[in-house]
């Protein structure tokens, strides 16, 4: 078994739990004058197209991915709509497949640093509606431990070509992809001339290989009682 995939079994995202007391209701740390200084903490609102982005507590598993050039952002979700319109975290996960779970269950519960890259507008209803369809199409699917080797000797973006309309149907998961692709799915973002399966936890978090920040704000860390 290659490093990666030993690495890849100890990423398992949702296997740390939390110690610390968390809030009663989520909150975010607020920024008053740029990315370098913290405002006051904010309660947090999920909406849908909000990325997740998890930052693993372990150093070897961090360390991991910094040596992949992939950055040590270790996994990412997306909120969701349930079929009822109540908000969920949709993540492909090791040992899990893809799931739609609670939102604030998984923040209060992970024992990592959590962030999250909140939407500057809303999506449309249709759009919403969109996403909730794609992202139940997908619920129950493997994990793509193999797709892990990938991102580190690909580029996110295409460099000939356009994407296939059949790329967005797999039976098979890496977070990454999964999060871009659901954005694809409901034309929140254009999809012509990216490669999701190349992408790492880092593109969706800066905007230096992707750039979304015409669609979402700079990643602000969830605040735990601990910190």
């Amino acid at each position: 078994m290659t490093p990666i995939l030993v690495f890849g079994l100890l990423l398992a995202p949702g296997d740390t739990e939390c110690r610390c007391h968390a809030p009663p209701a989520l909150l975010v740390q607020g920024q008053s004058c740029g990315s370098k200084c913290k405002g006051e903490a904010e309660a947090y609102e999920p909406q849908v197209g909000d990325i997740i982005i998890f930052r693993h507590p372990w150093l070897v598993a961090r360390t991991a991915y910094y040596v992949t050039f992939s950055g040590g952002l270790t996994h990412v979700g997306v909120v969701v709509a349930r079929p009822d319109g109540t908000p969920c975290l949709l993540e492909a996960m090791p040992g899990r497949g893809v799931t739609m779970g609670d939102l604030t269950d998984r923040v209060r519960r992970y024992k990592g640093q959590i962030s999250v890259r909140r939407r500057i507008t809303p999506v449309t209803p249709e759009q919403s509606c969109a996403m909730t369809e794609f992202a139940c199409a997908q619920t129950g699917k493997s994990f793509h431990l193999l797709g892990l080797l990938v991102p580190p000797v690909s580029l996110p973006y295409r460099v000939f070509g356009k994407a296939e309309p059949t790329c967005q149907d797999r039976k098979k998961w890496i977070c990454t992809s999964l999060v871009l692709r659901t954005f694809i799915a409901a034309g929140v973002i254009d999809g012509d001339d990216l490669n999701p399966e190349g992408a790492c936890v880092t593109d969706l978090a800066t905007d230096t290989m992707i750039d979304l920040s015409c669609g979402w704000h700079p990643p602000v860390r969830f605040v735990k009682s601990c910190e």
